[in-house]
């Protein structure tokens, strides 16, 4: 398996859309880490960004923020498993991913990002927390 994660000086980076690197891990299996880079993404843009994990054949990715486009994009055209509302390490991401930790992060379907229609919203609470979009103060914390 593959997996992405938005990369950003050790930790899971702010959005999708914007990442200037991904760490990139191959795991076998069994589920160890067979290996792990950085490697700069030089895109921008959803769809852009969903090509370089194509080219990477990627099967998961693990983010802070998505949009809707992009997550339309990675859900029904990349078939790529999205885990969406996570900061702290990118290892420890990874790692929580393989031990099943998750789940509650993942998104299936299109309509669980913005469901209560506003835009600009933070589209991966998974509770009324008022953060007003700055999703920094209301997502899984290592």
């Amino acid at each position: 398996m593959n997996i992405a994660v938005v990369y950003d000086n050790g930790a899971v980076g702010a959005h999708f859309g914007h990442a200037k690197q991904m760490k990139l891990y191959r795991l076998a299996p069994t589920g160890i880490v067979l290996d792990s880079h950085v490697e700069d993404t030089h895109a921008s843009g959803h769809v852009a960004m969903c090509d370089f994990l194509r080219d990477h054949q990627v099967q998961a990715l693990i983010c802070q923020n998505i949009g809707k486009e992009a997550c339309s994009i990675l859900l029904l055209e990349c078939n790529i498993d999205l885990y969406a509302g996570i900061s702290g390490g990118a290892d420890e991401a990874v790692q929580l991913l393989k031990e099943g930790k998750l789940k509650d992060f993942q998104i299936k379907y299109y309509s669980q990002i913005f469901a209560d229609g506003k835009e600009g919203a933070c589209s991966t609470c998974k509770e009324d927390c008022g953060c007003d979009g700055d999703c920094s103060t209301c997502h899984f914390e290592n």
